[in-house]
């Protein structure tokens, strides 16, 4: 008897405990799920996950174009489409900038995993009409002909031709702006390589902007030239703008800083930006921009110069100072 009164108790314990250890397992995965949702550096997994951020910020694009990414990167262009199409509907209006991310988003998706035959190309077609429909044109057609250009660098030939096209296409439509030549000769000159046709593309530029747009432009590619192309061809970009512009002390200032970024970052010879403070130094400068023009010189020449060559910043300023207080002028034509 007493037996068969101890083993109903062992059972109704050995309950109690699997409760306990059931209760205790439980409590522990709420606080693992608790503290993994608060770690705001915890990468998204699942698609709960990703439905939990949109919700929490509805209006960021980052957030959409991250799930999107999620389901294309998993083979369900079907699903990342929905989304993109989801985000649209979600972020507010007046969030014009995340709702264009959106849509350039949305085109990069179909550039990508859409495909390549004719129906893939009238489906990117379409949504690209209606991505113009609803963003501002003239950046919508510098943003496809950029997602073009880097598929094709990563050497796709088809999208590297789409690009040149499409960029060939945006200077025509939009041909008084200066951003998008620049746009299109950035990608000749950079990604296609191609000095002949950047050439071109800067003759075009100029022959279609207004006259008082040519020295920034002319300035922007021949800066482009000395960071990323050829120094010899941007100084001679550079020459043809002072020598039709010799009063522009702001372009021979952005000149001079060409040169010493050459010194720095391309291993040029500091000879050359010496000889340009030189002729600025030349120039009938007001005293005001001369005193400019030599603090620059002098800090160049504390970098990369010699003594002597400090020595001959200091002089010059000497000779300045003189100049002023006998009421001379700089000796040269051109009063700045």
């Amino acid at each position: 008897a007493t037996a068969a009164v101890a083993a109903p108790r062992r059972d109704a314990r050995r309950r109690h405990v699997n409760r306990q250890e059931e209760e205790r397992l439980h409590e522990e995965e709420v606080a693992r799920r608790e503290e993994a949702l608060a770690d705001e550096a915890r990468e998204p997994e699942t698609a709960d996950d990703f439905e939990r951020l949109v919700l929490e910020s509805p209006d960021s694009s980052y957030e959409w174009i991250r799930y999107m990414a999620f389901h294309a990167a998993n083979g369900a262009l079907s699903e990342a489409r929905d989304v993109a199409t989801r985000a649209l509907a979600t972020i507010h209006f007046r969030k014009q900038r995340e709702r264009r991310n959106m849509w350039v988003a949305r085109l990069n998706l179909e550039m990508r995993y859409g495909g390549t035959g004719a129906q893939a190309a009238a489906t990117l077609d379409a949504l690209f009409r209606e991505a113009v429909q609803h963003n501002d044109p003239e950046y919508m057609y510098v943003q496809r002909a950029k997602l073009h250009a880097a598929l094709g660098a990563d050497g796709d030939a088809r999208h590297a031709e789409l690009a040149t096209h499409c960029f060939d296409a945006a200077a025509k439509r939009f041909r008084g702006s200066a951003d998008v030549w620049y746009a299109y000769g950035r990608h000749v000159l950079l990604e296609r390589r191609d000095v002949a046709a950047f050439n071109d593309v800067v003759q075009r530029a100029v022959a279609a902007l207004p006259r008082r747009e040519h020295v920034a432009l002319l300035s922007r590619f021949a800066q482009l030239e000395f960071k990323r192309g050829d120094v010899d061809r941007g100084r001679t970009l550079f020459e043809g703008i002072v020598g039709n512009f010799p009063k522009r002390l702001d372009v021979w200032s952005v000149y001079v800083d060409m040169e010493e970024h050459a010194v720095r970052h391309r291993g040029a010879d500091a000879a050359a930006a010496r000889r340009l403070y030189e002729r600025m130094c030349s120039l009938a400068l007001s005293s005001k921009k001369m005193r400019f023009v030599l603090k620059k010189w002098a800090r160049f020449e504390a970098a990369h110069g010699e003594p002597r060559h400090v020595d001959a910043v200091k002089r010059r300023a000497r000779e300045c100072v003189e100049r002023l207080r006998s009421g001379g002028a700089g000796g040269a034509p051109h009063n700045v």
